[in-house]
């Protein structure tokens, strides 16, 4: 079984989503040991930084979760 960290669990603990949470994020991924993210959005971030932060920190983004418009 694989498990992983869904970004808007922890969105909802925090006022501010930023660089900073984001790459929170992936150091909490790492130190649980966790097989992936699932990320619910981009928090105002560039994908291709958030894609940059998964490939450094070895925790790849599983899933992209979105609210149709």
């Amino acid at each position: 079984m694989k498990f992983s960290l869904m970004s808007y669990t922890f969105a909802r603990q925090v006022k501010t989503q930023d660089e900073a949470f984001v790459r929170g994020l992936f150091r909490t991924a790492q130190s649980l040991k966790l097989d992936g993210i699932d990320m619910i959005t981009t928090y105002g971030l560039p994908p291709k930084q958030i894609k940059a932060m998964a490939a450094d920190s070895g925790i790849p983004i599983v899933a992209h979760t979105f609210l149709p418009t």
